[in-house]
């Protein structure tokens, strides 16, 4: 059991390692400079720029995404999605073959056969959810661009 939790943790760490990779790729580094008043009664100023005018209150912030595509919720929503995606297939694929390696093992034993149903039932449902949130977000997404009228 303690091998089959290790594993487990094991695989969470590799796929959100993989997630945070494949999002953050492009992002580039915001620096910030801090800019004090002119006396000691005005507050620090965050700015992007290197300008230390203490008149000048203007703050910029670049979209952390932007290298990568997405300039929008619906765009980020879509690179999310394609990413579940990505890493559900596989996993789907990996919990078919052991659901089969479960009946296998079973031999005959009713207990470990019902054990084996179940698995292939839930496998099966959680595909069913990953391929429906995949067909909800693309037919609602082709709604709104064909009433954006795109």
């Amino acid at each position: 059991m303690r091998k089959k939790n290790l594993s487990l943790i094991f695989l969470i760490l590799f796929f959100t390692t993989t997630v945070s990779i494949q999002l953050f790729e492009h992002t580039p580094i915001i620096y910030a400079q801090v800019v004090t008043g002119s006396n000691e009664t005005d507050p620090p100023v965050v700015t992007g720029s290197n300008e230390t005018d203490s008149n000048d209150i203007s703050t910029t912030l670049a979209n952390p995404l932007a290298n990568g595509g997405v300039n929008d919720i619906p765009t980020l929503i879509q690179k999310i999605l394609e990413i579940v995606i990505t890493i559900g297939v596989p996993i789907v694929a990996l919990a078919i073959i052991y659901a089969g390696f479960q009946f296998v093992a079973a031999r005959g034993n009713p207990e470990k056969l019902k054990r084996a149903k179940e698995t292939l039932l839930y496998v099966i449902i959680g595909a069913a959810i990953l391929l429906g949130a995949y067909v909800i977000a693309e037919a609602i997404g082709a709604t709104v661009e064909a009433i954006r009228g795109n």
